[in-house]
């Protein structure tokens, strides 16, 4: 046989081969697909009957309603799922209700936020513009008003209500849904609800009650979404079914089940509370907060508050609208107690001081103080006023300070009386000086906030005024139109603060009306009327009115701005004509007092030409007639002219001008005794009452007078010429 009849016996081989596959395979397909046949249409049957559907929904239904529940209950987390840390809580009724606001300052729960300081520091802004606002100084300018300050920072895992309601950010047409931090959204509420779905659906799914199949089920896949009014649940649920005798068959399940719970609402409603409670001290969260739903038309919701000792105070936000299994959907979150915050109290600065005060006005305080958790509407609040003394002298509250009425301390906030909060004391001498006051308030829990008043008590300039018309036998309210008076005003004195340089103003108004003399502020202690050095005979600037001068003094300290740090004194003087002063120590009237040889003083002595003895003034302090004989003199003279200039007993008296005497000197020789003997008097004027300057007359003159002893007072040597004397 040749090559070429064994090739085509090996192709024909090969074609007769391929075609008994190709039957073959044909034969075997047609048989699988009649036996495939044969078993997916009852497993098709299976999976369009109710049964499987009610394994699911079923427990879809479970659990979706047990998820919210508890990620209500809790807070917005579900424990030991997709969040696996811990995150502080309170036990409440059973449920572990997480923290969603915590205290900047306690410590406890979270760290210390460190822009916020202690107090007296507390509270600082922590949402200022400008990071320079940051710091210890910041609470100068506290008020509740300020919308600057954080009153508590919020939970895991970002500083705001946690975690998001959404894993991503998502806006479509008819629904929306945000995460504010993409790094958090993994925990958002989402995704925790579709994390516990696809873990628990599987575990509650149980096929083993269906004989006819062998089910098993894959990692299912849930999607949750936010409506208005419910939350979807929708997953995607892959299970196995194999009949017996078969290979396994895959199928993924779709199921869609709604929750008509407003969670989307209420977690909204929650997110504002939250956000208005640290950011506004003065919010009420129940009375605010159910404002804000009305206002927001959430509808029928109900926002409750319930404190717990010691530390919390659970916020519940209940939806009547919202229902699982016949009971209202509950949203609830804790809060941590926070410090109060005092409002700063300003005042006018004084140096080192912060309140300047003067004695014997009357401290009043009235504080204004907030608590966070709104402590004052559901607690008694604590009001303490320490430290105004030094410490170790301190008075216990009710010696100090005096409550004021009920109707005189109603807080803006709790629109009630706190007596406690509001205190006046009256100042007393003795408080007079630098103290610090100390006003804390505080929580039934013992937090607290306070501020240190650094306060200056001032004394007011304790005047000491003396009038002095320099006559000691005159009352020194009275004065005349004709004699000194001196108003003095330098022992004056004040103590605070130091160096004390004090300025006077001295007013001083006639009967008439018309001003006198008037000095405005400045370092004049004495006023001299008319003038520090009177001349007797010319008193121009004196009182020149008689009835009642009004002389009104003011004294303040330099230091001191304060026009209420003004000590006046008002004094009045009865201005007569003259003064009635009798010399107590015998002067005679003006101007014979100043005599040396007379009966009225030594050799030498001069005396105040004012404190002659007034015989010209009446009893009622009135001028005398020109008929009053003022004054009676005798002096000896030689038988020189009583005028002579060079005479020891020239112008007697230093008044007598112009008198002759008549001297008969013929009938004597130069060395016999030629004494005279000189009578003189005097009158009043009628319009002086301290000075004898009425008309002069000679009584008499004698002569034929001898020296009455030597040496005397009245000892008559006379050595005018060198050939003649007056002889002894």
């Amino acid at each position: 046989m040749s090559k070429a009849q064994v090739t085509l016996f090996i192709i024909l081989g090969i074609v007769i081969l391929f075609f008994f596959f190709f039957v073959f395979y044909i034969t075997e397909t047609a048989h699988e697909k009649r036996l495939e046949a044969k078993i997916e249409k009852p497993i098709a049957d299976f999976l369009k009957s109710k049964t499987i559907n009610y394994y699911v929904v079923t427990c879809l239904d479970k659990k979706s309603k047990e998820a919210l529940t508890l990620i209500g209950n809790q807070g917005g987390f579900i424990y030991d799922k997709l969040i696996n840390w811990n995150i502080p809580y309170v036990d409440y009724k059973g449920k572990k209700v997480a923290y969603q606001i915590y205290s900047d300052l306690s410590g406890k729960l979270r760290e210390k936020n460190p822009a916020i300081y202690n107090p007296p520091y507390y509270p600082c802004f922590t949402k200022a513009p400008n990071p320079a606002w940051v710091g210890e100084d910041c609470y100068l300018t506290y008020d509740h008003n300020k919308k600057q300050y954080m009153f508590g920072k919020t939970g895991d895992p970002k500083n705001n209500i946690n975690p998001d309601l959404c894993k991503e950010t998502i806006t479509t047409t008819g629904y929306s849904c945000t995460c504010s931090d993409p790094l958090n959204c993994k925990y958002s509420i989402q995704s925790q609800l579709e994390d516990y779905i696809q873990k628990e659906v599987k575990k509650c799914i149980d096929f083993s009650s269906i004989k006819e199949y062998d089910i098993t089920t894959g990692d299912i896949i849930a999607n949750v979404t936010f409506g208005s009014n419910n939350v979807l649940f929708q997953i995607d649920f892959p299970i196995t079914i194999k009949v017996k005798g078969s290979e396994p068959i895959i199928k993924v399940l779709h199921f869609s089940l709604p929750q008509q719970i407003r969670f989307k609402t209420i977690y909204n409603l929650a997110k504002a509370l939250i956000e208005k409670d640290t950011d506004d001290i003065a919010f009420d969260i129940v009375r605010d907060g159910q404002d804000l739903a009305t206002e927001k038309k959430y509808g029928d919701i109900k926002i409750i508050r319930d404190n717990i000792f010691p530390n919390a105070s659970i916020i519940i936000i209940e939806d009547n609208k919202s229902k699982i299994d016949g009971e209202k959907y509950v949203f609830m979150f804790a809060r941590e107690n926070r410090n109060p915050a005092l409002d700063y109290m300003k005042f006018d600065e004084f140096k080192d001081y912060d309140l300047y005060i003067i004695e014997n006005q009357t401290l009043n305080f009235t504080p204004i103080a907030y608590d966070p958790d709104e402590d004052g509407i559901t607690k008694n609040l604590l009001y303490d006023y320490t430290d105004w003394y030094p410490i170790d002298k301190q008075l216990e509250l009710s010696r100090i300070y005096k409550s004021p009425e009920d109707h005189e301390c109603i807080h803006p906030f709790s629109e009630t009386s706190e007596q406690g909060r509001c205190a006046t004391y009256d100042l007393r001498k003795s408080d007079i000086g630098p103290h610090k006051l100390t006003i804390k308030f505080q929580d039934s829990e013992r937090l607290y906030d306070y501020q240190k008043i650094n306060i200056l008590v001032d004394d007011i300039p304790n005047i000491n005024l003396e009038l002095n018309n320099t006559y000691l036998d005159i009352d020194n309210n009275f004065a005349s139109i004709e004699d000194p008076f001196i108003f003095d005003a330098s022992k004056t004195k004040d103590e605070w603060p130091k160096p004390v340089v004090l300025l006077f103003k001295w007013e001083h108004t006639k009967p008439d009306n018309n001003f006198g003399f008037n000095y405005d502020w400045g370092d004049i202690k004495k006023v001299y009327l008319p003038n520090q050095n009177p001349d007797i005979n010319d008193m121009d600037g004196y009182f020149d009115s008689t009835g009642i001068h009004n002389i009104k003094l003011e004294v303040k300290n330099q230091q001191i701005t304060p026009l209420e740090n003004i000590a006046t004194n008002l004094s009045q003087i009865i201005v007569t004509e003259c003064l009635p002063h009798r010399n107590v120590q015998g002067h005679a009237s003006y101007p014979f007092n100043n005599i040396d040889w007379d009966d009225y003083g030594y050799k030498g002595t001069v005396v105040d030409n004012f404190q002659g003895d007034h015989t010209c003034c009446k009893d009622d302090g009135t001028y005398e007639p020109s008929n009053k004989i003022c004054y009676e003199l005798i002096d000896y003279g030689c038988f020189v002219d009583f005028t002579d200039p060079n005479s020891e007993y020239y112008n007697p008296g230093g008044a007598i001008t112009g008198l002759t005497p008549i001297i008969d000197y013929k009938e004597h020789s130069t060395d016999q005794q030629q004494v005279y003997k000189r009578t003189l008097i005097r009158k009043c004027s009628s319009n002086r009452g301290n000075i004898c300057n009425g008309v002069v007359e000679t009584y008499k003159i004698e002569w034929d007078h001898t020296c009455t002893g030597y040496p005397t007072p009245r000892r008559c040597v006379h050595s005018t010429s060198s050939g003649a004397a007056c002889k002894y």
